[in-house]
């Protein structure tokens, strides 16, 4: 009997560590999950800083296209008039 026993013991001992081992694996994954849910909302996060700078980005470029469009114009302008050949531009 003490024969059946032990080895009782060591089965119920053997299936409490795969119990264990089963546990901490679903635990583990149970954390990784809630960390990468916190990761994936700092993620959107610098998604939505970036389009907003994007945005931002484009509108800024478009004001200096036009700048620049409009300074062409002006020494276009300057260059195709005869008056202005008497007094250059200081550069």
């Amino acid at each position: 009997m003490d024969e059946w026993l032990a080895r009782f013991l060591m089965v119920v001992e053997a299936v409490g560590l795969v119990c264990a081992t089963g546990i901490t694996a679903y635990w583990m994954k149970l954390r990784h999950q809630r960390k990468m849910l916190a990761h994936q909302a700092d993620v959107l996060a610098v998604k939505e800083d970036l389009e907003e700078l994007r945005t931002a980005t484009h509108a800024r470029l478009a004001e200096l296209e036009d700048r620049l469009d409009f300074s062409e114009r002006l020494l276009a302008q300057r260059s195709s008039d005869p008056a202005n050949d008497e007094h250059p531009t200081p550069v």
